[in-house]
């Protein structure tokens, strides 16, 4: 199977990490001195994955609603500069169970500290997390500056 390389990156020139191109994930990398030697580069702002696993009662139209509500927040908390959600369409088998998730771009950290605690965020994880298989267990969050 032949896998698109997509890299990501605000370092100019940056080189995908060989030993990921096998796994359909390409890794832009640079030496660390090469990192600090960039001085135009903004490492501000923060990206947020979370993956979530529904439970398998949940249906589709709740699942679906779940992430728009996630989605909708974008348009409520001040800070929050794009938002992608879906369901699991990979067909690599290594999902664990994961069935969806979603990526935000905070604008920095301080915007996504903002948003944790934010009565909208908080609102939106009571009506979701119940659908969640097995409660905060079913969920997987990994942020990163970027």
């Amino acid at each position: 199977m032949t896998h698109p390389s997509p890299v990501v990156s605000r370092v100019p020139d940056m080189q995908p990490l060989p030993a990921m191109s096998g796994l359909g994930i390409d890794i832009a990398l640079k030496s660390f001195s090469e990192m600090r030697a960039c001085e135009n580069c903004t490492m501000s702002s923060v990206t947020h994955t979370v993956l979530i696993r529904f439970r398998p009662d949940v249906s589709a139209a709740q699942r679906d609603a779940a992430i728009s509500d996630l989605g909708g927040l974008k348009d409520q908390i001040p800070g929050i500069l794009s938002f992608s959600g879906g369901s699991n369409m990979s067909t690599e088998g290594l999902n664990q169970g994961f069935t969806h998730g979603f990526v935000m771009t905070f604008a920095d950290v301080a915007a996504r500290d903002r948003y944790l605690t934010h009565p909208e965020h908080e609102a939106t994880k009571a009506r979701v997390l119940p659908l969640v298989d097995g409660g905060f267990r079913g969920v997987l969050v990994l942020d990163w500056e970027a």
